[in-house]
């Protein structure tokens, strides 16, 4: 049975004094579930609520009604519902529509995803994470289908090698994706919403693990206060108390600035074996006293760590403490790499394509299907922020409205790997100072051992400590980094 549940007119004064069309929700839910999607975050954004129960009602109020809005779980009365997602978006596709799943349903998450959906909550989820979804999906319907817009509708998208439509990708605060492998880290985004626990996020260089946990921040209850990074490389035990916690009385540093927010600790295994023992005990009771300090100061942070590294490797070679690992590896989150990550090479590079376009004053709007293809078979080694810089390169020196296979670097076409390896023996000697040449080779066996700098020392014949306290030296005149990877 279909019910009606708000007793909002039709019509209501905007702003404006003006009157503006009440959109409707249409929540399908199971009798015993429907305690789940109250009324009031539907109303605050602007809907009427229309209620079903059973898969033949909705699919009776949606072609009836013709909703904004639609919430579906994937499963009512023990029949899938994936069938009745994709019927009622081909017949309506202005209508946005959110999914809700458990735990084990992550698979038909993600095709419910490339049908569509704009989002997916999984059980158990936090009124706060219910709002913020339904102030997210009435923006996008706002801003796709506005109503009383008679704007046309966007072109259809560039078809892909092997004919299909590029998915339709879910972007939440800056993470574009809608394959498999990020339903999970979307999964893992809702799970942690509520929770104060700390975050470990391991991933590739490139894959936007700040992006992930600036995500993780913003759907938190926290995200009214700062998010804080902070490079574990340049912290040692001189600076430590200086650029975390301050140095005389009262609150200052990196941890005063996210008291009540989030703390991300970048590349946490770059750590000094020195300084993790001074972080532990934080971490431990929240608590620190500066060496120049008269009181203890108390912190009410939550914690997110990130490394590039396997840790129970740097654990072995006794690079990371046990201790400490575990403190902070209590929801582990695996980014996955771009090449595991299927179509979203297309919607990452579409949806940037656009956006510098904008930004440099070009006229670009689509990729070709030849340089989709290539970007496809491409294995990105420098996976999102390879991407991007290839993307950006391609708007600095060319115009559209097409991205052409022309355009991409020579070595995106051919899917050959700028050649950045060299042997210790084919270092530059004439003319360089004897430090310049020992950090070439340093650098230059750590990248032939993909970035390991326990299986580096031992090449080397030195200790891993030696190699990070100098990788903390040259930080100091690193060069700057490039554009921002803060979209994916």
């Amino acid at each position: 049975m279909n019910r009606e549940t708000s007793h909002i007119p039709d019509q209501a004064p905007g702003k404006d004094g003006m009157f503006a069309v009440k959109q409707l929700a249409l929540i399908v839910s199971a009798p015993d579930q429907s305690w789940l999607f109250p009324d009031d975050p539907f109303l605050n954004a602007g809907c009427r609520v229309l209620r079903a129960t059973s898969l033949a009602d909705a699919v009776a109020a949606f072609a009836m009604h013709l909703p904004t809005l639609l919430v579906l779980p994937l499963e009512l009365a023990g029949t899938g519902t994936l069938a009745c997602l994709k019927a009622c978006l081909e017949d309506q596709p202005e209508t946005t529509a959110i999914v809700v799943a458990n735990n084990d349903q992550i698979n038909d998450a993600a095709e419910a995803m490339r049908c569509g959906a704009f989002d997916c909550l999984f059980t158990p989820f936090s009124r706060l994470r219910l709002a913020k979804t339904i102030e997210a999906a009435m923006h996008r319907a706002n801003s796709v289908h506005p109503i009383a817009s008679t704007a046309p509708r966007p072109a259809p998208p560039v078809a892909l090698p092997d004919g299909k439509s590029p998915s339709p990708a879910q972007s939440r605060h800056g993470l574009i994706g809608s394959d498999l492998a990020m339903a999970e880290v979307f999964h893992a985004i809702d799970t942690l919403a509520g929770s104060q626990a700390s975050v470990f996020i391991r991933g590739e260089n490139g894959t936007g693990k700040e992006v992930l946990a600036r995500a993780i921040h913003a759907n938190s209850t926290r995200s009214g206060a700062e998010f804080i990074p902070v490079d574990c490389a340049t912290l040692t035990p001189e600076t430590l108390f200086r650029d975390l916690f301050g140095t005389g009385d009262g609150p200052t540093g990196a941890a005063a600035d996210a008291q009540g927010g989030t703390l991300f600790l970048d590349e946490v295994s770059n750590l000094d074996p020195r300084v993790q023992s001074q972080l532990l005990r934080f971490l431990q009771t929240g608590e620190i006293r500066p060496p120049e300090g008269n009181e203890v100061l108390r912190y009410d942070i939550r914690i997110i760590s990130s490394t590039c590294r396997d840790p129970h490797e740097d654990i072995g070679f006794g690079l990371l403490r046990e201790d400490l690992f575990y403190r902070l590896h209590v929801a582990p989150i695996t980014l996955p790499p771009l090449r595991a990550r299927g179509r979203d090479v297309i919607a990452i590079a579409q949806s940037n394509l656009r956006r510098l376009a904008q930004a440099e004053g070009r006229k670009f709007t689509e990729i070709s299907p030849s340089a989709t293809q290539t970007l496809m078979e491409y294995h990105w080694p420098g996976n999102v922020r390879q991407l991007l810089n290839v993307i950006w390169h391609v708007v600095l020196t060319h115009d559209g409205p097409q991205l052409t296979n022309a355009m991409l670097p020579e070595e995106i076409r051919t899917g050959h790997v700028t050649q950045t390896r060299s042997a210790p023996g084919d270092v530059a000697v004439t003319g360089r100072t004897l430090a310049q040449i020992e950090r070439d080779v340093i650098e230059s066996v750590i990248r032939d051992h993909d970035g390991s700098i326990p299986r580096a020392a031992r090449v080397l014949d030195v200790s891993p400590s030696t190699i990070y306290r100098k990788r903390e030296a040259w930080t100091k005149t690193k060069p700057p980094s490039g554009p921002s990877s803060d979209t994916s």
